[in-house]
């Protein structure tokens, strides 16, 4: 059985700091009944009452997606800048505890309830004669030099060896308002294209696809429009030749 137990209180007002809304334009955006929500599916809620709730360090994580260049104290303090009464003020090693604790599942859970199109008939720049504009593009991303991620990730990047391992993340993003559709994130090794044809089934239709020249080739091109778009838009190599046939 989980039991949720309360949160540090605001000095004096018998307030959780980090009650809901208390976290700024997060809290916002992502609900904290979403997070809870998530939390509870991947029995991650605290059965004791913490310094760090498991609901605070999902706000912290994704507080790093926001500041990159700083480090955990540097993240903690833009994320709690706006609170009243202080709250607690962790050293790195509790942060770097309690994210362990939690795990990424809670994270992709939260990343599986909020992915798709969030475009309306209104959006600026996200329909085309009807049809809804998005687009797949592929980069890389460098993560901590530990053991773990070298052995997985790799040091994989073309014409020279990179300095931190990197990840390979293809993106499935909505023309108009870069709502995520989809991702897949693998190792630096991995193709675009492989990546690429993992994200067929977030294709709808309905649906403008637009790929770059990392995406060529006519069999994709027939594997994505097959998916469900109703038209497929490539970037191609200038060495690939089409040849366009009508019926």
């Amino acid at each position: 059985m989980i039991i949720k137990l309360g949160m540090p209180s605001c000095p004096g007002s018998g307030r959780s700091v980090f009650a809901a809304g208390h976290l700024g334009e997060l809290t916002q955006i992502i609900t904290p009944d979403l997070v809870d929500e998530v939390l509870h599916a991947t029995c991650r809620v605290e059965m004791r009452i913490r310094k760090l709730p498991a609901r605070v360090v999902v706000y912290f994580v994704l507080a790093m997606a926001l500041f990159p260049r700083e480090g955990y104290r540097g993240v903690w303090a833009s994320l709690v800048a706006g609170l009243k009464g202080g709250g607690s003020d962790p050293s790195a090693a509790a942060l770097r505890q309690a994210r362990r604790r939690i795990g990424p599942e809670p994270l992709v859970l939260l990343f599986d309830r909020l992915k798709g199109c969030t475009a309306t008939p209104a959006t600026v720049g996200a329909w085309w004669r009807g049809l809804r504009l998005v687009a797949w593009d592929g980069t890389t991303l460098e993560v901590a030099d530990s053991a773990a991620n070298a052995a997985f990730f790799g040091y994989y990047r073309a014409r020279r060896a990179s300095t931190y391992p990197l990840v390979r993340l293809t993106a499935l993003v909505e023309c108009g308002t870069r709502a995520l559709v989809d991702a897949v994130a693998g190792p630096a090794a991995d193709s675009e294209k492989s990546q690429a044809q993992q994200l067929y089934g977030a294709l709808r239709p309905g649906m403008l696809h637009f790929a770059d020249r990392g995406s060529d080739g006519l069999d994709l091109m027939r594997q994505a429009a097959c998916s469900g778009a109703v038209g497929v838009h490539v970037n191609a190599h200038s060495r690939v030749r089409m040849n366009v046939q009508s019926s």
